[in-house]
């Protein structure tokens, strides 16, 4: 099976899954309360991390992820970015649209995501130098980020990226922190 027809799959699997008419906090407490459905809210988050693991291979010399996401009603949608790799060896780095589901609990939140990414891969061979060799192709872009309000407009939280893509997939994990209507 090729690299290009497996991103499609995982991207239609993930694309499926975030699709699924899902029950929200809201919708389970009206069902339980019998009363209508809280109005649904809209929120911006920013986020931005610093990686745990991450690379084709581990150990990688580290890397960042960042992303502005629009939430409304159990919906996410968004522009992500991700940087990995180690100083004097490849870098992998993507552009991504993205579009996920929410869920929001007293005062955390989990959010899955899926969508195409613009993937770069620069190879230098000294930390000054420039790119010795440089790729560039499209993938499948996977994030899921877990969130926890300290305060109303601050989080802490994990966030989890992926680029499943033909040239070389990467992915990681990152300590976040996530700014906006939290609460």
């Amino acid at each position: 099976m090729t690299h290009d027809r497996r991103a499609f799959q995982v991207l239609a699997v993930a694309a499926a899954l975030t699709a699924l008419p899902l029950a929200t906090p809201e919708v389970v407490e009206a069902q339980t309360h019998q009363s209508a459905p809280a109005p649904s809210t809209s929120t911006l988050r920013f986020t931005l991390g610093a990686t745990l693991g991450a690379g084709p291979a581990y150990p990688s010399d580290g890397g960042a992820t960042g992303g502005l996401t629009y939430e409304r009603g159990g919906h996410a949608g968004g522009i992500r970015a991700a940087l990995v790799g180690g100083v004097l060896a490849e870098t992998y780095a993507d552009v991504a649209l993205l579009y996920g589901r929410v869920w929001r609990g007293e005062r955390g939140f989990a959010s899955f995501s899926a969508g195409p990414g613009y993937v770069m891969i620069n190879e230098t061979s000294c930390l000054f130098c420039r790119p010795v060799e440089s790729e560039h192709t499209l993938g499948a872009a996977l994030s899921a980020d877990w969130g926890y309000a300290l305060w109303r407009h601050f989080g802490i939280g994990v966030s989890a990226f992926a680029n499943i893509n033909a040239k070389q997939s990467f992915g990681g994990t990152a300590l976040a922190f996530s700014l906006g209507r939290l609460l």
